[in-house]
């Protein structure tokens, strides 16, 4: 609730007592465990904290390696994490960190979903671009 409504440090705050409670308990599951770090990376990012951002995404993407998870799964959650791990980069300021983050996302969700048109795709294209703008490289 407090993250659709934009108050994010709130947000921030439940999804840390979430994990916490997560942590503790013996069988909850992976995927849930991916989800709330992914939502505190989210919300790390929107409060500045991209620190915090990349700390919570990469032990997401260490969950997934760790995880029983079918490859389309774990591929699927690649690219979002590392769309969002380029996000953090980005506003770090460290563009060479963002670039290889998002080509990452960029070249499984190629490799995944082939030709079609996604949005997701489109999107990686952009932040590309822009990274590559940004680094002086207009190729």
């Amino acid at each position: 609730i407090y993250f659709a409504e934009k108050r994010y440090y709130e947000a921030k705050l439940y999804f840390e007592k979430a994990f916490t409670g997560a942590k503790v308990i013996e069988n909850f599951s992976k995927r849930e465990k991916i989800h709330i770090l992914y939502n505190l990376g989210n919300a790390s990012n929107q409060v500045t904290d991209f620190d915090d951002a990349l700390n919570y995404f990469n032990w997401a993407i260490e969950e997934l390696e760790n995880g029983d998870f079918c490859n389309f799964d774990i591929q699927t959650e690649q690219i979002r994490l590392f769309t969002k791990i380029g996000h953090s980069y980005f506003h770090l300021g460290d563009l060479d960190q963002a670039y290889e983050y998002y080509t990452k996302a960029y070249l499984i969700d190629v490799k995944m979903f082939k030709e079609e048109t996604r949005d997701t795709v489109m999107a990686l294209r952009r932040y590309i671009g822009v990274t590559r703008s940004h680094q002086g490289q207009f190729d």
